[in-house]
């Protein structure tokens, strides 16, 4: 590349010397204007400067610029870059002329992004720090101004803000309640599954205490947040918890610390699953079990193969068999003599599994080889249509 000062280096207008010259020589122009060396100081210090200088006129000429804005736009050297137009550099002409208007109103405007267009046509983001000089009667002579180039940044805050979007996308469509609080306990955020599995809208909540937590829990609640803020992770399950309606949910809850910048705990994010028809369903098993371990009727439980999975205490006893045996599952009929045998595997199992139940009367033997005569009733359970299972 060749060296960004040319022929044209030096400025085609004087003002932005003679300002820097009143400025460093406490205002003795005259003296200075008479040292060369002074003049020479000047450009040095306008050519050395790492930001991208320049002077341009309201119509878009360029009057200067220095090596650092030479190498911002990329052209081969200051005189390219002076024969370009400033409305050309910049990508929408509307910018530059909103720029135009925004310098003529206020004189100064600081941080002004635009985007611009290099020499070899690539485009890049800029921040324009620029002031407008005016003649004595007050119109605009010229324009000097600073560029920075934020492309990188720009380019970093848009990748930052689509995966702030992204995430919010995942946190709102999440079938999980996702409640982020301050060490206070209260809510800072509320996505749409907590409004579904507690009734309360993020309107009723943003910047109020948890709303969900039964007061006898709070002491619960604030050991385990005490563990949170000392930067543990904590998973807590079958948490019970209370709906806008006043009913209870119970809930597993894992949750971990929010901090700041400088890694400072200043809240709690918790992930929270609905566990309530779960828990009931297992409440609902063991009332089952215990119910099945207290009848004194033989109950069984049998795939659709007929091969035996579960068989109560009382069946144990009736057909002699010890609880301690690690009997490997074998088919039902197999506890019944040879005719009734045939009964059960060709005529009730078919039967319950096409009809939905079967009933009649059977003879068992035991492993004693007593045989006791029942009244037995066969059920077919479904899901879906399909049969998973016969008791």
């Amino acid at each position: 590349m060749s060296d960004p000062r040319s022929s044209k280096s030096l400025p085609k207008h004087g003002s932005i010397w003679s300002r820097l010259r009143d400025k460093l020589s406490g205002g003795d122009q005259a003296a200075v204007e008479r040292s060369p060396e002074a003049e020479s100081r000047y450009r040095r210090l306008f050519d050395h400067v790492p930001l991208a200088l320049y002077v341009s006129s309201p119509d878009g000429t360029i009057i200067d610029a220095n090596p650092a804005m030479v190498q911002l736009l990329g052209y081969p050297d200051l005189d390219s870059l002076l024969e370009a137009n400033a409305f050309d550099i910049v990508a929408e002409r509307d910018a530059r002329a909103s720029q135009v208007r925004a310098l003529e109103e206020e004189e100064l405007v600081r941080g002004y992004e635009m985007q611009l267009r290099r020499y070899d046509g690539t485009l890049i983001w800029a921040l324009d720090y620029a002031r407008a000089v005016k003649d004595a009667r007050g119109r605009v002579r010229l324009f000097e101004g600073a560029l920075e180039d934020i492309t990188e940044r720009k380019a970093d805050r848009e990748a930052l803000q689509e995966t702030n979007e992204t995430l919010r996308a995942i946190i709102e469509g999440s079938p999980l309640a996702i409640i982020a609080h301050d060490l206070d306990g209260n809510v800072l955020s509320w996505n749409h599954a907590a409004e579904a599995i507690f009734g309360w809208p993020e309107s009723e909540v943003l910047g109020r205490r948890l709303p969900f937590i039964p007061e006898d829990e709070w002491p619960v609640f604030e050991r385990l947040m005490s563990r949170v803020t000392s930067g543990q992770q904590v998973a807590a399950r079958g948490m019970r918890r209370q709906r806008r309606d006043g009913s209870s949910v119970f809930t597993d809850i894992t949750a971990g610390p929010l901090r700041d910048a400088e890694g400072v705990v200043v809240g709690i994010l918790g992930v929270v699953a609905d566990v309530t028809q779960k828990k009931e369903a297992e409440e609902t098993q063991r009332r089952l079990a215990e119910i099945l371990e207290g009848t004194p009727d033989l109950v069984g439980i049998a795939t659709v193969d007929g091969k035996g999975i579960f068989l109560n205490p009382a069946g144990m006893k009736l057909l002699g068999i010890r609880p301690a045996e690690d009997e490997s599952p074998k088919p039902i009929w197999e506890y019944h003599p040879p005719d009734h045998a045939e009964a059960i595997r060709n005529e009730a199992l078919p039967s319950a599994i096409r009809y939905g139940t079967w009933s009649g009367e059977v003879v068992f033997r035991s492993n004693d080889g007593r045989e006791i005569p029942t009244s037995m009733v066969m059920i077919a359970h479904r899901t879906d249509g399909e049969v998973d299972y016969v008791s």
